[in-house]
């Protein structure tokens, strides 16, 4: 359960020895100590509280700084100078200071692990070229998914990204989601935000909550010059690609060049704990065990709040950095999540840390998201990775509104992992399971298809052959026929769903005609084809989209018949028509949401 680290030569043995014999009462483990390095010089102080401790008193007896004080929860957590720790080591010889219940441990230095990689080492897949310049104008923004609006059309996700979120079946899960993460605060602890950026447009908590605790304020704006520069931007950007309707509580801990320390990263999960975050993203790490990190991981667990890390990106088996080394200890199992990187192909990434105490695994090479700027950038690394689950989280929990469901999301989450990609990866490790976000949202408890479908653009895929409806030759004449073909994602098989009143209308974003039954009004026979035309609009060009078991029928409001493939065929090339409605799964369609 517990971890200590070997003080700095010169605090007396008796008190590591102590603290051992605390550790051991706790059935915790006891990792090889370490002395803290030449950029360290502070001790952490983590202490259990009495009934007759105050603020005052600790601070009497330690001295310091209180970086926690949570007597509910029976601990506080001091930061000490050196000069500090030696004075808390003589009070221990005289008896003035009880050792009961204390440990002490160098304030680790952590860092961001791309920046650890860009310095020298060849994991680090991509190098850190991608960051320096950006890429012009965030495509499309985000506006609508904050204005309230239910016919507003929001942001396209960056096509970079969809072999990714394919990969993820992030397209498929907002093609089921009621809430995208609505209502859920996401802290994101990093570099920082650039809070200026389009992409956070009304997607921030008011700024009265943001905190910086590299300069001790409410700015916790990126800072440029540094090789970190747009690392917390990009993870805050990745967040809401998979929750775009959640809220972000942007926290900088972090120095341009990547660099901060445990302490830092306690007061800032203290902060996002108590300021009512319920998913915190720590993509950061350190290579030490900190019982102060432990202890304020179990601290989150307990007012319900998950922290997602990354794995680190050395390539290492079992060689996972701090706290995402935390996800399997009994008492924050499924609380804390490590976080390692697949490839496009659900290969281990060549960087990702991996191993037993492993949580899972989602995609992190070359994802595209927001750069300082109004930019966006390529990243690459477990940093990546994590925000991915955060987002997961987000979502899920947006869908929920019993508390006892919302406890139990660890279970449905495990439960919806892909355990097919431990098959691949089985000569280097067992334990790569990645994320599926479709998947999670189908487990959760009384789940049912939205009635009211999101307006925005979609591939919409035929349940029998896997097929996308699209635009025979991507053609842009009215009149031109509808079939189906092998989904790739171009402009002619992409379809703008907006209200029509009481129902629908499909555009062709290639063409920008609507989808119709071929004749007009009067063609409500089995059998009419459907094309593209003019939208005029008429009842033949409007749509019913009807949940149908697993997935939706649409269905044709002036002659009540269903969009079908004729013949069930899975073919190339088949044609789509009007048939009489019947639930066979050439008349089933799954929404792939393309924001």
């Amino acid at each position: 359960m517990t971890y200590i680290k070997r003080l700095r030569k010169g605090v007396v043995a008796a008190l590591a020895a102590a603290a051992m014999v605390f550790l051991g009462a706790c059935g915790g483990k006891v990792t090889p100590p370490q002395p803290p390095t030449a950029q360290s010089q502070n001790y952490l102080l983590t202490l259990r509280l009495g009934s007759s401790d105050s603020r005052d008193s600790i601070q009497a007896t330690y001295g310091g700084q209180i970086l926690a004080w949570q007597p509910e929860a029976g601990f506080a957590i001091v930061r000490l100078t050196k000069e500090q720790t030696e004075r808390v080591r003589s009070a221990t010889l005289d008896g003035r200071v009880s050792l009961q219940g204390v440990t002490l441990e160098p304030d680790l230095p952590v860092a961001s692990p791309e920046i650890a990689e860009a310095q020298g080492a060849n994991a680090w897949a991509g190098g850190w070229d991608a960051w320096a310049g950006g890429w012009d104008a965030w495509a499309g923004g985000w506006d609508a998914w904050a204005g309230g609006n239910a016919n507003a059309l929001p942001g396209v996700l960056p096509s970079q990204n969809t072999g990714s979120w394919m990969q993820v079946s992030l397209y498929q899960a907002h093609g089921i989601s009621r809430n995208f993460g609505a209502g859920v605060k996401v802290a994101v602890i990093d570099t920082g935000v650039d809070t200026a950026h389009p992409m956070f447009k009304n997607r921030l908590a008011p700024p009265n909550e943001w905190r910086d605790f590299i300069d001790g304020d409410t700015n916790p704006q990126e800072v440029a010059g540094g090789k970190a520069y747009g690392h917390g931007t990009a993870v805050a950007g990745l967040v809401l690609q998979v929750a775009p309707r959640a809220t972000l509580l942007p926290i900088r801990v972090l120095n341009p060049d990547g660099s901060g320390s445990v302490s830092q990263i306690v007061s800032a999960i203290n902060y996002a704990v108590d300021a009512g975050a319920q998913v915190i993203n720590v993509s950061i790490g350190t290579a030490g065990n900190s019982e102060a990190l432990h202890t304020i991981s179990v601290y989150a667990k307990s007012r319900g709040a998950r922290i997602v890390a990354s794995a680190g990106n050395e390539g290492k088996k079992d060689g996972i950095t701090s706290p995402a080394q935390f996800s399997w200890l009994p008492d924050i199992t499924g609380f804390v999540m490590g976080i390692g990187s697949v490839d496009a192909n659900d290969y281990l990434s060549s960087f990702s840390n991996y191993g037993k105490a492993l949580y899972a695994t989602a995609p992190g090479e070359k994802l595209y998201s927001a750069f300082p700027g109004n930019r966006v950038a390529a990243a690459t690394g477990t940093s990546f990775a994590a925000p991915l689950f955060s987002g997961a989280i987000a979502l899920a929990l947006s869908e929920m509104s019993s508390p006892v469901d919302r406890a139990k999301l660890q279970t449905y989450l495990w439960n919806s992992l892909d355990f097919s990609v431990n098959e691949k990866n089985k000569k280097k490790s067992n334990n790569v399971q990645r994320l599926d976000l479709e998947a999670l949202l189908r487990s959760l408890p009384g789940f049912s298809l939205p009635t009211q479908i999101q307006p925005g653009d979609y591939l919409l895929v035929n349940g029998n052959s896997g097929k996308c409806l699209e635009v025979s030759g991507g053609s842009t004449l009215s009149g031109a026929n509808v079939q189906q073909g092998t989904c790739s994602n171009g402009a002619h098989q992409r379809w703008r769903i907006e209200r029509a009143g009481n129902s629908y209308k499909l555009t062709s974003l290639n063409s920008g005609k609507a989808l119709e039954v071929a004749g007009g009004a009067a063609a409500t026979g089995t059998g009419a084809n459907v094309d593209q035309a003019d939208y005029l609009p008429t009842s033949n060009q409007q749509w019913l989209i009807q949940p149908n078991g697993t997935n939706y029928q649409i269905v044709a409001t002036h002659s009540n018949k269903c969009l079908d493939v004729a013949g069930g065929s899975a073919i190339e090339g088949a044609n789509v028509q009007q048939w009489d409605c019947n639930s066979s799964g050439a008349q089933q369609w799954e929404l792939f949401a393309l924001f």
